[in-house]
């Protein structure tokens, strides 16, 4: 899945605040992985902050915040991404 992540407070190696990094995602038990840069200790909100579009691949979007061991960001996902199925597999929220 394609997706943007900026930070929006905190630290974690290889992105600083309010920085955006994009790309195909990996997601594991409360892990995110995009690019160089993996979130650890993942929950994701139960519900979207907002509705986006995401450029790259020129589609609407969903951005739900994230908090990870850390900090916090705003993720950007695909408007057909099922939230409650992406909670699932997270493992996490709050």
């Amino acid at each position: 899945m394609h997706s943007r992540i900026r930070l929006t407070r905190g630290e974690i190696e290889g992105l600083s605040s309010r920085e955006d990094v994009g790309g195909e995602v990996a997601i594991d038990h409360r892990t995110i992985a995009i690019n160089d840069v993996t979130l650890t200790g993942v929950a994701i909100a139960p519900q979207p902050l907002r509705m986006s579009y995401l450029d790259d691949i020129q589609q609407g979007a969903q951005v739900v915040r994230i908090e990870f061991d850390g900090g916090a960001a705003e993720w950007t996902i695909p408007e057909s991404t099922n939230l409650r199925k992406l909670q699932k597999r997270i493992g996490a929220s709050f």
